[in-house]
Order: C-alpha cells, then structure tokens, then sequence
C-alpha cells in the first residue's frame, strides 16, 4: 500500500491487489462493509485518526485488481452551512421536467429549507433537505440513503438559496 498526501486534507491511498484482497474492499459489500475496511486501512496505515471520521472516499479500481482510493477529510471550515445538516435527506432527479414537477410540489407544500445542486455532466438534479419528504418519489425522485453530502459539495454546483422557488415557477 502506498500513502500519498496531497495536502493536510487529502490523500490516495494505492492499494495493490493483494491489499484489496487484505483489507476485503469490495464496493459491492455496501457502504458499512466498505467503512470497516476503510478504518482498518487508516489504523494499519497509520494516518491521522481525524481521516476516519468525516471523510468523503472515492474509489478507484485498477484493471490488475488493484484500487486507488482518493480521501478528503471534510471538516466544518469546508461548508458549515452544511456540517449543521447531520440528518440530511437527498433525493436524485435525472430529468429535468420531473425535477421542476417536484420543485413546484415542494413549493406548494411549503417543505423545510432546501439545497438544490446540479450535476452538468451526468444532467442530475439533487435535493438536499432537513426533512424526508417521500411524495418526491412520485415526480422520479431517488432517495439516496447512502449518498454522502460531501459527494454534492465537490462534484455539483450549488444554486442559490431560493432555487426551488424559482424553478417551481417554471411547471
């Protein structure tokens, strides 16, 4: 295994195969399975325990059996308008007309604060709410249950506060 920092909150860890086989990272075992993993390979690593809690880790897969697993510790100074969200809801839109549908019912309804983020590339639409709000399956909406906020915050653009009024103008 090798340890590279990149800067005081991040890290690759490059794991060969054997170390893949070693610490049983398998992303199809689930996300808790994948965290026990993860913790095994910070404690043996000997890195600095604050990489264990907070982290957003993406993995990598390499075509030998090997992986390459980018960390980022995330911590309030990232975005504490979103660390207070512990009990956070996100629901996934990947067409715009069901998005701007669940905008208006959202509006309508009068839901909790909310956070919208955009996807470009993958034309994905996230709600992110304080508030589980199930109606939002009927527009198309995927509840992510073990869709980290840290993924949004580094992969998505972030609309205004007011976004949902806004787009629930547009159905």
């Amino acid at each position: 295994m090798e340890v590279i920092r990149i800067k005081s909150n991040k890290l690759i860890l490059s794991l060969t195969k054997d170390d893949v086989a070693k610490y049983s990272v398998n992303k199809a075992s689930g996300a808790e399975k994948l965290k026990e993993s993860y913790s095994r390979i910070i404690t043996d690593a000997k890195i600095d325990t604050s990489f264990l809690s907070g982290a957003f880790v993406q993995i990598f897969d390499f075509q030998d059996g090997g992986c390459e697993m980018f960390v980022t510790k995330i911590s309030e100074d990232n975005d504490p308008d979103l660390y207070e969200k512990s009990g956070s809801y996100i629901y996934k839109f990947s067409n715009i007309n069901s998005f701007i549908a669940a905008c208006h019912a959202y509006e309508q309804r009068k839901g909790t604060d909310a956070k919208i983020y955009i996807q470009r590339e993958k034309r994905n639409f996230y709600i992110l709410m304080e508030q589980d709000l199930p109606y939002l399956k009927e527009f198309g909406g995927q509840k992510c249950d073990c869709f980290p906020i840290e993924y949004l915050i580094e992969h998505c653009k972030s609309l205004n506060t007011d976004a949902i009024k806004r787009i629930a103008a547009l159905a």
